[in-house]
């Protein structure tokens, strides 16, 4: 627009020509986008001036930060010598943006910090899940794609199928075979940082049958064209059916149910524990005290009558050693996952030994003369003192002493005095006296 000045003085005319220049900011700003915004896609974010004078430029901010640099401008105007002036934003979205505010700025050039136009809009950046795991108590980083999981037959194990970093949240699915017995819980969503991680548990109490069957774990996400999957199988481990040991010779049972077995020091014992239906085969060893030399082993392994998929395992142990008297002897079986144990008391046995023999001489008269003999016998069970007299067998001569009764661990000992009367003493007379510990029947 021009003005115009006009002075005239009788036929003289004189004429001023100025042009009027209105600065004034646009009239309307606004951001457009013409897509969602996802995570790690390139997008462009439009924003446009109206009706400007001069041309403004255009800034944009996410949050505190320029990004101008990252931007296009074109400009326009009318009749009326007013701009328009369109910018292009080349935005990547990355997650860190979520929730924070874009800004667009219409900027005078000649007066940058004067009446300063904006729109804005925040940021909801969309991302898929980054992680799919399934985790349980035994295995918190999850478990590997086709991994087997060990779980026990007839009882319930729980598994968790979890997406990370995705918003909004993912949706979880259990893709389980029909004839699997399970349980399914509602999906938990929690905010984590700027995203989700979701979690959905699944219940399983499997069969003996559901052995090497297939669960998945599925992750749905809008900006997914496909789930995401995980897939485990099933490992299920079967306990040992019954553990039991058995002996060459008999064993008894106490009135509190305590089985013992009787063993002789250097003199083998079989003892044979086995373990019916397992799976996997049990991996049986035995515990006696604190002894680990617990003399010669053999195993073997077949197939269940009842079940060919179960596994029976015996185990032959020889226990011939005196230490391990009134100790008990455990038998343990390791299926896998799964521990069974049982015992039975070991007494063990040992042959007679005499330890002390002494004879003392009493004088009680000038015609006679007494003798004491004693005899005494270490052993478990106490042994049976017999003499002999020049290879007679003395009647009334048998006798039980017990040392130290209240401990259980110590041998036993048996005593046997013997004293013998004389009124005189023949130079040419010779006796023979044998002491002898026998094993008592």
């Amino acid at each position: 627009m021009h003005l115009w000045c006009y002075a005239s003085l009788g036929d003289f005319l004189d004429l001023r020509v100025a042009k009027l220049m209105v600065y004034s900011p646009p009239d309307d700003v606004r951001i457009t986008k013409s897509e969602d915004l996802q995570d790690g896609i390139k997008i462009n974010v439009g924003c446009r001036a109206s009706n400007g004078y001069p041309a403004p430029l255009i800034h944009w901010y996410i949050g505190s930060r320029n990004v101008t640099h990252d931007s296009s401008i074109n400009t326009s105007h009318d009749e009326a010598n007013r701009y328009d002036a369109e910018s292009t934003l080349t935005l990547i979205p990355n997650r860190i943006y979520h929730g924070k505010r874009l800004l667009c700025q219409a900027v005078q050039p000649t007066k940058p910090s004067k009446r300063l136009m904006n729109d804005s809009m925040v940021l909801a950046i969309s991302s898929a899940p980054r992680l799919l795991s399934i985790t349980d108590v035994r295995s918190v980083d999850g478990y590997k794609n086709g991994a087997s999981v060990s779980i026990t037959y007839g009882r319930t194990h729980n598994l968790i199928c979890s997406a990370q970093g995705a918003r909004p949240p993912a949706e979880l699915e259990w893709d389980v075979p029909e004839e699997v017995r399970f349980r399914l819980e509602d999906q938990y969503n929690a905010v984590d940082g700027e995203a989700y991680t979701s979690q959905r548990v699944i219940s399983v109490t499997p069969s003996k049958e559901d052995e090497g069957k297939m669960i998945r774990c599925m992750a749905f996400h809008r900006e997914l064209d496909s789930g995401l999957q995980l897939f485990i199988r099933l490992d299920v481990q079967v306990s040992p059916i019954n553990l039991r040991i058995t002996a060459s010779d008999p064993m008894t049972i106490d009135e509190a149910g305590t089985r013992s077995a009787i063993v002789f020091e250097a003199s083998a014992k079989s003892f044979t524990c086995t373990s019916v239906g397992s799976r996997p085969s049990a991996v049986i060893s035995w515990i006696i005290g604190s002894d680990a030399d617990l003399g010669i082993m053999t195993s073997t392994s077949t197939n269940n009558v009842a079940d060919p998929a179960l596994r029976d395992t015996s185990n032959l142990q020889l226990i011939p050693k005196r230490r391990h008297h009134s100790q008990f002897l455990r038998c343990v079986a390791n299926a896998g996952m799964n521990e069974h144990q049982t015992e039975v008391r070991v007494i063990v046995h040992d042959s007679p030994a005499l330890v002390d023999y002494s004879v003392r001489r009493v004088s009680s008269g000038q015609h006679s003369v007494d003798a004491v003999l004693t005899c005494t016998s270490d052993s478990r069970p106490r042994a049976l003192i017999i003499w002999f007299l020049n290879g007679t067998e003395l009647n009334g001569t048998r006798h039980y002493i017990l040392h130290n009764p209240s401990q259980e661990d110590t041998l036993r000992e048996s005593r046997s005095t013997l004293l013998v009367h004389r009124r005189s003493k023949p130079n040419d007379t010779i006796y023979s006296l044998l002491c002898l510990a026998a094993c008592n029947p």
